[in-house]
């Protein structure tokens, strides 16, 4: 990062599932609560900012991580590190565009409910409306986790079971959608065994032990 000194960020984000940072040896933060035993951990997966402070040439980031949530552990997302201008405006984009897809895809959710009420024979609009508040979860409690910042003391297990339950209740409701929209387009026994098993994948996502249904 060159010889001049500058104030620097990093940015997390899907870490499992608790992490604590250390730069230089000295502690900046963390998400979650990392520890040796599962009865003294909270494993969390929210997007966080940490200010690294004034950095010039090497310095050393550790990262400290437990997870007694998942089969695997660690962050499939890249580690950014950059300017604190450039980083809080980043995320500044990010978490505006996340509640710009969840308010625009709530609103077209209650369109739909409206036309429902209206004209209760055409199901389809009521099969839409639960898609869009189906993908609304899934955008709320991913990319930048809008319902987790709501919620900061929900767990990583709490999470992904949010998360699981709004993928099979979407690919649910798409289904149904379609086949109620295109003159049941497909046979009968097609759609109700992908419901059957979508139903299913939405109660395990809520009771089963996330290992296995991960």
């Amino acid at each position: 990062f060159g010889d001049t000194p500058k104030g620097l960020s990093l940015k997390l984000r899907d870490v499992y599932s608790a992490v604590s940072i250390l730069v230089d040896g000295v502690r900046v933060g963390g998400i979650g609560t990392v520890s040796e035993s599962k009865e003294n951990s909270f494993d969390q997966n929210l997007p966080g900012i940490f200010e690294l402070g004034e950095k010039s040439g090497r310095f050393e980031i550790i990262f400290q991580i437990s997870n007694y949530s998942l089969l695997s552990g660690g962050s499939p997302q890249i580690v950014l590190i950059g300017s604190e201008e450039d980083i809080h405006r980043q995320r500044n984009i990010d978490f505006a565009i996340d509640a710009f897809l969840v308010g625009g895809i709530l609103i077209i959710g209650l369109y739909h409910l409206g036309l429902f009420v209206l004209k209760r024979k055409e199901t389809s609009n009521l099969y839409f409306m639960l898609l869009c508040f189906s993908i609304a979860i899934y955008t709320g409690v991913s990319g930048e986790c809008l319902i987790p910042y709501l919620f900061p003391q929900m767990g990583m297990e709490t999470l992904m079971r949010f998360v699981l339950f709004a993928i099979a209740s979407s690919l649910l409701w798409l289904f149904t959608f379609i086949h109620s929209a295109v003159d049941e387009c497909y046979p009968a026994i097609i759609i109700k065994t992908i419901n059957g098993f979508l139903i299913l994948s939405g109660f395990a996502a809520l009771i089963a032990p996330l290992q296995i249904v991960l």
